[in-house]
C-alpha cells in the first residue's frame, strides 16, 4: 500500500511541467522574455522546450505535507473572517473494536479476519460510510439534529497514533448558541439509567474521561484540574464564563464532572467517543484553526544504507488507514465552500505562468493571463464599471470555455467568458502590514479602487503611498505618526 501511494504522489508531482518566470527587478522595468527568448531546443532531442535557465518549475505539494495544511489554515481563517465565529466544534473518533456491524462485515468478507488492524480497507470504507450516513440521517435532518441547518462547515480527517481515523469539524448552524443552551442541546451529564438506559450505556462506554499521563498529564492534585479541565466544576446551567472565555456546561452530580460534552442523537448513532462544544470566542476559534490544520507529526529515522548523507531522514509514519484514504482519493480536508487566492504583487515582482510549448507561437503572448490582468480586461458592460478586484472574482466566474447556464454570459477583452456566480465565492489575499512599504499601499488601492490599468492605481502621484493617503486624508496624520514610530524603533 505504501508503495502504491508513493507511486501516485510521484506521478502527480513529476507530471507537473508548468513553469513560471520570476521577476527579479526592483525598479519599474517590466519587460518579460519574449516567446523566442523562452523557447530553446532540448539538449537530448530535437524537441522544443522552455528554457530552464530563466524559468523555474511551479512548486507542487503532496496532500498531507506542511504546505497543504498551511493552505487549509488560511482557508479556515478566511471562512471565520467572512462568516464570523462558527457555532459548534465536533470531534468524532472510531471504536473499531466495539462496532458490531464492522465485525460482522469483517467476518463475512475476504479472509474473514475479524481483527480491524489487519483489514484497513474495510475499516476505512466502513468509517466513510458511517460518517456519510450520520450526516445524511441526523445532521441534515432538522428533526433529529435540532440545530436546524448547517450553513457552512470545515472538516479534517486525522489519524491517531494507533492509526485509526477521527474527524474534527467546525460548523456554522442557523440556530444560535443561546437557543441551543435553552434547549439543552449539548449535554454533559450522566443520564438516568432508568429513564434513558440506552443513552446511559453509551455515555458510560464512550464519554467518561479517565486521566492518564499520555492523555492529560495524569490525575490532578486535589482542588485542581488536569490539562483537559477535569474534573469539571459544578454548575446548575450551561453558561459562558467571561474570565476563562469558555462555556461551562451543566454539571449537578459528582459523576457529571468527568463527562465529555455530547450531542445525544450523534452519540446514539455514532456509538463511539465524541466531543461537541460551543465555540465561545475568537481566541478559541484561533486555537481550533491551528488544531484543524496542524501538520501531521514527523520523525527522524535512522536509515542504514551505507550513505552517511542519507543516514538520518526526516519523514512521517503513515498508518494503513491513512494510506487507504490517500490511495482511494478520499478528502483529508473538506469544506462547504472554496476559497480563491488573489495575488496582489507589484507589477515589477509579479510571477508569470508560461503556457505549454505547444500553445506558444511567435505572434501570441507566451504567458497565461493572471488574475489582475483578467480584472483589468473585464467586460465593458455598465455593471462592471465600478466593481473592485475582489468583488469581480467573488461574484463572477471567468472561464475560457462557454458555460452552459441560463444566466447572462459576457465576454471580456481577452476573449474569456464571464458569468455571475450562483453564490458568492470567498477570496483571500496575502497579509501585509505598513512595514511592507509600497506593496502594502498597492494592495490597498487594488482592493478598493475600481480600475482598468496599472496607471490608474498610481494616478498622478509618484508612489502608491501618496495616492492612497490622498484618498484617505483623515488617516494621513495617523500614518505619518506610525511611520515615525517605526523609524525610531
Amino acid at each position: 500500500m505504501a508503495w502504491s501511494y508513493l507511486q501516485l504522489e510521484k506521478i502527480q508531482n513529476h507530471q507537473n511541467n508548468q513553469r513560471i518566470w520570476r521577476q527579479n527587478q526592483a525598479d519599474k522595468v517590466h519587460c518579460p522574455p519574449t516567446a523566442a527568448q523562452l523557447i530553446r531546443k532540448s539538449t537530448y532531442s530535437d524537441r522544443l522546450i522552455i528554457d530552464e535557465s530563466i524559468t523555474t518549475i511551479l512548486p507542487t505539494f503532496i496532500r498531507i505535507g506542511d504546505s497543504y495544511f498551511h493552505e487549509k489554515e488560511l482557508h479556515v481563517n478566511t471562512m471565520i473572517s467572512t462568516y464570523g465565529l462558527p457555532t459548534l466544534f465536533i470531534t468524532l473518533t472510531m471504536a473499531e473494536n466495539r462496532w458490531s456491524h464492522l465485525h460482522n462485515i469483517l467476518k463475512a468478507t475476504d479472509n474473514r479476519d475479524s481483527n480491524p488492524t489487519n483489514r484497513p480497507l474495510h475499516c476505512t470504507l466502513n468509517f466513510i460510510h458511517r460518517l456519510q450516513q450520520l450526516k445524511k440521517h441526523v445532521w441534515k435532518n432538522l428533526e433529529y439534529s435540532e440545530w436546524n441547518k448547517i450553513e457552512q462547515f470545515f472538516e479534517r480527517v486525522e489519524f491517531q497514533n494507533r492509526g485509526a481515523a477521527h474527524t474534527h469539524g467546525i460548523y456554522w448552524t442557523s440556530k444560535g448558541i443561546e437557543q441551543m443552551i435553552n434547549e439543552n442541546l449539548i449535554r454533559s451529564d450522566v443520564p438516568d439509567p432508568i429513564t434513558e438506559p440506552e443513552l446511559y450505556a453509551k455515555v458510560m462506554a464512550n464519554q467518561i474521561h479517565t486521566c492518564s499521563p499520555n492523555k492529560c498529564g495524569g490525575p490532578a492534585a486535589p482542588g485542581h484540574v488536569c490539562k483537559k479541565h477535569f474534573p469539571r466544576q459544578f454548575s446548575p446551567t450551561t453558561y459562558f464564563d467571561y474570565e476563562t472565555q469558555r462555556y461551562v456546561y451543566r454539571c449537578v452530580k459528582p459523576e457529571d464532572q468527568w463527562v465529555v460534552p455530547y450531542h445525544v442523537e450523534t452519540l446514539m448513532i455514532w456509538d463511539a467517543h465524541i466531543n461537541v462544544q460551543y465555540v465561545s470566542s475568537r481566541k478559541l476559534a484561533f486555537y481550533l484553526t491551528k488544531y484543524l490544520a496542524k501538520s501531521e507529526p514527523s520523525h527522524v529515522f535512522n536509515v542504514k544504507e551505507g550513505d552517511k548523507f542519507k543516514e538520518h531522514v526526516v519523514a512521517r509514519r503513515l498508518g494503513s488507514m491513512e494510506l487507504i484514504f490517500l490511495i482511494l482519493g478520499e478528502t483529508i480536508c473538506d469544506s462547504s465552500c472554496s476559497v480563491m487566492y488573489l495575488p496582489t504583487d507589484l507589477p515589477t515582482s509579479r510571477h508569470k505562468a508560461i503556457r505549454p510549448v505547444s500553445l506558444i507561437t511567435e505572434d501570441n503572448d507566451p504567458y497565461w493571463n493572471n488574475h489582475v490582468e483578467k480584472y483589468f480586461s473585464r467586460p465593458d458592460e455598465e455593471e462592471f464599471t465600478n466593481i473592485t478586484y475582489p468583488e469581480y472574482f467573488k461574484y463572477y466566474e471567468v472561464t475560457n470555455t462557454r458555460p452552459t447556464v441560463n444566466r447572462p454570459i459576457y465576454t471580456d477583452r481577452l476573449g474569456n467568458y464571464v458569468v455571475k456566480r450562483s453564490s458568492a465565492k470567498l477570496v483571500r489575499f496575502k497579509y501585509l502590514t505598513l512595514q511592507d512599504g509600497q506593496l502594502y499601499f498597492y494592495q490597498k488601492l487594488l482592493l478598493e479602487l475600481p480600475c482598468r490599468s496599472e496607471d490608474e492605481l498610481l494616478g498622478n502621484f509618484e508612489t502608491y503611498r501618496e495616492y492612497w493617503l490622498d484618498r484617505h486624508p483623515d488617516l494621513h496624520d495617523a500614518f505619518q505618526q506610525l511611520t515615525q514610530e517605526h523609524l525610531w524603533a
